[in-house]
């Protein structure tokens, strides 16, 4: 049936749960081009699908539809490859001119509980803050480590200086086996950025052990939030956080 939907003139597009084949179906029809294209979506939700396989079928989607401003992938197994695929299409180069384009409008990504580690972590990390539009990133429940953290760190530009993350407001590095340095890294980065209101590293147990022993990485994290004007919500639930080491 869904090959009847006209989804030219269709924003929004919730499809969860779906089994592989289903998925497909559904990817074969949004991939189509000429009058039948989803050039119109700006929402696209497939949370909790079995995407095994169709990764490059977003990637396709997601540079066909250049208004397309949210993205849910959570919980669908993206794993590793299927995440360096996508890292690629956020920022493919201009087959024109060879440069980086990132996408022009996706305002919201997420990757929770996808499978991903430090191996596709940087990459998504550097692609995503190339989205000059992004506002959400939600990386929870991965496994994606400080290497991960120190990559979206750097990739945070200061303020006035476009790129890097300009728009981002939230960030979600929830239940990802951070440790000291990752945290460093990016309360370092808040002050220069500006404009993140809210950083979730919640369930990184290793947090607490690491600020209560290594006396620098407290004071640069210490450091770090100070200097954080915009930062609005710090969530540290779960960090082995006592009174010696908070």
């Amino acid at each position: 049936w869904v090959q009847q939907v006209w989804f030219p003139h269709v924003f929004w597009v919730e499809a969860r749960d779906l089994n592989p084949k289903a998925c497909r179906c559904l990817m074969a029809v949004l991939e189509r081009r000429g009058p039948c294209a989803a050039r119109a979506l700006l929402t696209l939700d497939l949370r909790n699908t079995k995407l095994q396989g169709c990764a490059d079928s977003v990637v396709a989607i997601l540079r066909a539809c250049s208004s397309l401003q949210s993205l849910n992938l959570g919980r669908t197994r993206l794993k590793d490859e299927g995440a360096q695929a996508l890292a690629y299409g956020l920022c493919a180069d201009d087959p024109e001119t060879g440069r980086p384009r990132p996408h022009p409008s996706l305002k919201f990504l997420s990757l929770e509980e996808c499978g991903l580690t430090k191996v596709s972590g940087p990459a998504i990390a550097t692609a995503a803050l190339a989205v000059p539009c992004l506002e959400e990133l939600l990386l929870g429940r991965n496994e994606l480590g400080d290497e991960t953290a120190i990559a979206l760190a750097s990739s945070m530009t200061p303020r006035g200086f476009g790129f890097g993350g300009a728009s981002l407001t939230r960030l979600d590095l929830s239940e990802n086996q951070l440790m000291g340095e990752g945290l460093a890294a990016l309360a370092g980065a808040l002050g220069r950025h500006g404009y993140l209101q809210s950083l979730d590293v919640g369930g990184n147990e290793k947090i607490g052990g690491i600020l209560a022993t290594v006396s620098e990485v407290t004071h640069q994290v210490m450091e770090g939030l100070n200097s954080a004007c915009a930062l609005r919500d710090l969530h540290l639930w779960r960090c082995g956080l006592y009174d010696e080491s908070a």
